[in-house]
């Protein structure tokens, strides 16, 4: 029996899968993890207690269902959220926490010094975006202005899927659809690092990891980690990519014309295109193979106000009990309104400093109406994404929604309701699936062409239709979504620089 691997590290949680050479699920596992945020703006993870250790705990759960023996395994796979940035000293070892991607705004002042030194006609052309809190560059010039002492031991600075592999096999390696959120150090049109950049903003001495698309064959597991793991010592592993393209695998959503929608702790988006293009807001890369490209953007929040209300409000049952009390609450929210910017914003507004607002509330606002007002506003910024994409990439077809938010039915049907657009959901798949796939696509064990049919098989598919009784409703909440953070951006910009 042929099995191949999937590992899959989000913000809260590390998902494990083994899959059979038909597709079929032979054990899954899920290791649970917290996200720290030591100030505002910050969110950092530990990259041995979190990722290492979380990676070595869920593959061991996988075998001791008793399913599949370690000499079955064909392949392993592996993505994490990204861009992330891990510095590291001369001998691999941590030298601080993970800076994880666009959730974490420190950057601020190094997005601002790049983009003003580089100008936007270079970034276009050489990084396929404008400098965010979604690239890692900035991060990491943070790191050497803001933490001399910590930048002066660095000998790397790498982001998760790289730890985790040059933890199995030893080797270093990004794939090509990540590396472009190193911006401004990677160069697309060469599909290289940008040593003059890289020595003029970081200095001489740095290493860094090889480029190759997610399916290469990065290396096999190596003595330690087959030890810590349980997999078999010589066991391949793919270069992996980042939690939403594999996540986009796993759904099917990786041909031209689908818009996929990830829904987890963020939202993030990704259109396959067949040319590259430049766009002002969203960010442009390879994609999974070559020949195609990725139009990609996010937002900061969305599963993560799910946590943040019942951690406010002191819930203590389970997020089904939530969402059966946000299910009462009636189109509008009982007039709440709220902007979901608790971590600032990535797309389409590009605004760091933008804050959380609730408008609206009263005395007989419930526990169920806050939840649902969150989960319409997350609804309004994909809505604001959606529409933003399609002004560059002109009318999209299927919009195909994915990840742990789609597991119920009410936030992806506020979201259908708010678009006013049916979306085609995949509730049985996961990024860890979508890892195991393309670990079978890198040992030839599936040709590429398979893959959407073998996510299909895996996901069960099912289709949610928008409710024509709201739209007039959701257009006008929409009209004052949009209004909401242009009136209160100044004073959200004075409340975080206080």
């Amino acid at each position: 029996m042929d099995v191949l691997v999937g590992v899959d590290l989000g913000t809260y949680s590390t998902k494990c899968v083994a899959i059979g050479s038909q597709g079929e699920l032979v054990a899954q596992a899920s290791v649970p993890h917290e996200l720290a945020v030591p100030q505002p703006g910050y969110a950092e993870q530990d990259a041995e207690a979190v990722w290492w250790q979380g990676l070595a705990r869920g593959v061991r759960q996988l075998f001791a269902a008793g399913r599949f023996r370690p000499e079955w395994v064909r392949a392993v796979g592996v993505s994490t959220t990204a861009p992330c940035v891990l510095p590291l000293d001369d001998e691999d070892r941590p030298l601080a926490p993970a800076i994880l991607y666009g959730i974490d705004v420190r950057a601020q002042a190094q997005v601002r010094r790049l983009e003003a030194e580089l100008q936007e006609a270079f970034l276009q052309e050489h990084c396929g975006q404008r400098l965010s809190s979604q690239a890692a560059g900035p991060k990491m010039l943070w790191v050497r202005e803001v933490t001399p002492e910590v930048f002066a031991r660095t000998r790397r600075m790498v982001g998760g899927t790289t730890y985790l592999v040059h933890r199995l096999t030893g080797r270093w390696w990004l794939d090509q659809y990540t590396a472009p959120g190193y911006a401004p150090f990677f160069d697309i049109p060469t599909a290289s690092w940008n040593r003059e950049l890289i020595e003029r903003y970081l200095g001489p001495g740095l290493r860094w990891p090889d480029i190759g698309w997610s399916t290469d064959v990065a290396g096999e597991v190596q003595a330690e980690a087959a030890a810590a793991t349980g997999l078999a010592r010589g066991t391949p592993v793919i270069v992996g990519t980042a939690d939403a393209m594999a996540e986009a695998v796993s759904a099917a959503a990786v041909t031209p014309r689908h818009l996929f929608v990830m829904y987890g702790s963020s939202i993030f988006f990704i259109a396959t295109l067949t040319a590259p293009l430049r766009s002002p807001v969203f960010w442009i890369g390879p994609g999974l193979r070559s020949g195609t490209w990725a139009l990609a953007g996010g937002m900061s929040t969305a599963g993560s106000l799910v946590k943040w209300c019942a951690q406010v409000q002191r819930h203590a049952g389970n997020d089904e009990d939530l969402f059966a009390e946000a299910a009462h609450s009636p189109p509008g929210s009982h007039g709440l309104l709220l902007l979901p910017y608790f971590s600032g914003e990535r797309t389409p507004i590009l605004d760091p400093e933008a804050r959380g607002a609730i408008l609206g509330l009263s005395l007989s606002t419930t526990r169920g109406d806050l939840l649902r007002a969150a989960l319409e506003g997350v609804a309004f910024g994909v809505r604001h994404n959606v529409e933003a994409i399609e002004q560059e990439t002109g009318k999209l077809g299927s919009i195909v929604g994915a990840g742990g938010g789609v597991m119920g039915s009410l936030w992806p049907k506020i979201v259908s309701d708010v678009l006013g657009r049916a979306q085609r959901l995949m509730p049985g798949t996961s990024a860890a699936v979508g890892d195991a796939l393309l670990a079978g696509v890198g040992v030839s064990l599936y040709p590429p062409s398979s893959l959407n049919d073998l996510a299909v098989r895996l996901a069960r598919p099912r289709w949610v239709e928008p409710d024509p009784r709201v739209r007039d409703l959701y257009d006008q909440r929409y009209a004052m979504f949009r209004d909401l953070y242009a009136v209160t951006r100044p004073l959200a910009h004075q409340l975080s620089r206080s």
